[in-house]
């Protein structure tokens, strides 16, 4: 969920012009980079299906299939 956070996070951010948040992409890793990690595969997969970033139960389940 956190993940999810951080991607809306950032598609914010986007459209304010604002800097993105990518705090936790660097060592020392803590749980902040399960947020980054989780933003980027929520990219990932919106890349590969579009649709997924405006459902997000479908997109829950693909990536527990993943």
């Amino acid at each position: 969920k956190e993940g999810f956070a951080r991607f809306i996070e950032n598609q914010i951010r986007c459209r304010l012009g604002i800097r993105e948040n990518h705090r936790g992409k660097d060592e020392p890793f803590n749980r902040v980079t399960f947020y980054e990690g989780g933003a980027r595969f929520i990219t990932f997969l919106g890349k590969q299906e579009p649709g997924l970033l405006t459902d997000i139960e479908t997109l829950f389940y693909k990536m527990l299939k993943q």
